[in-house]
């Protein structure tokens, strides 16, 4: 692990190559129905895996220069041809009109995921990242805030799968845990540099129990999502109606999800431009969960 994470070589060619076969991976798997739900289609939806893969280019790289061009090269490759296979996936295998789709996951891409503004922000991201390899207390502080970030939803996540919903999400929170640990002994090199960034990260394991408790005992029936000018929905669909309903107010600018029964969904809604924003439904008699 080691010489993965700061003794590898990336050349560009590899990393180019390596862009593609991630994005390549994911966009299948996010189209097979079977994976709906589990950890094979996480990576599609939550940023976890993919600041995983920013610390391994970042602290592979020789310069702070080298570190942010191939971490923004990266995602400028590697998430708008997630789309593009989506794209071709659903127009060969689902019959969808090739003008209208290709709009749709443009606008996804540039609006409605928010992929475009993030891959822009791996600019001044790798810059402050490319700092863990300094090896100081500095170093230690920003490596802190992915491990506790990586901590906080590995641990929320693991319990959850452990309590509520095993065995979904299982692997996803358990390399989301599991690399939060070892990043500090793999990147870090000095005894106190690695105490800070432990019990930093120790911080986030309780604060994903906090969070997980929170959820379980306190937990709402009810999901309101909030849009803003120019966005307006104008309509929805829901993949099963016995798990929830769905409630459009104010004009198309606020709009509920609603626990009706219990199990697995999906609700897409979809604003005045035919855009859509797609959200997975878990629903238990312990937590209501929309993401």
């Amino acid at each position: 692990m080691k010489k993965i994470f700061g003794n590898f070589n990336i050349s560009y060619k590899f990393l180019i190559l390596f862009s593609i076969i991630v994005a390549t991976v994911v966009a299948i798997l996010n189209r097979i129905s079977l994976f709906n739900n589990t950890s094979f289609q996480d990576i599609a939806i939550y940023v976890d895996m993919w600041i995983i893969f920013a610390i391994f280019i970042i602290v592979n790289c020789k310069s702070v220069k080298e570190a942010i061009i191939k971490c923004f090269l990266f995602f400028l490759i590697s998430q708008p041809l997630i789309y593009f296979v989506e794209l071709i996936i659903d127009i060969f295998f689902r019959g969808m009109n090739f003008k209208d789709t290709f709009i749709l996951y443009f606008r996804n891409y540039y609006i409605g995921s928010g992929w475009f503004f993030l891959t822009i922000l791996t600019i001044p991201g790798s810059f402050i990242a490319y700092q863990i390899k300094k090896n100081n207390i500095f170093s230690s502080l920003i490596l802190s805030i992915a491990t506790s970030y990586l901590s906080i939803i590995g641990t929320k996540g693991l319990l959850n799968t452990i309590f509520n919903n095993f065995p979904y999400h299982l692997l996803n929170s358990s390399i989301c845990l599991f690399m939060s640990f070892l990043f500090i002994f793999i990147i870090l090199k000095n005894k106190k540099e690695r105490m800070i960034s432990l019990i930093i990260t120790i911080i986030g394991v309780v604060i994903g129990c906090i969070l997980f408790y929170c959820n379980y005992v306190f937990f709402e029936t009810s999901k309101t999502i909030y849009f803003t000018d120019p966005i307006i929905i104008v309509d929805y669909k829901v993949e099963n109606y016995d798990i929830v309903d769905v409630n459009i107010t104010e004009a198309g600018s606020v709009v509920e999800i609603n626990q009706k029964g219990y199990g697995n969904t999906k609700v897409v809604l979809i604003d005045n431009n035919k855009e859509e924003y797609v959200y997975f439904v878990e629903s238990s008699k312990k937590y209501f969960y929309v993401e």
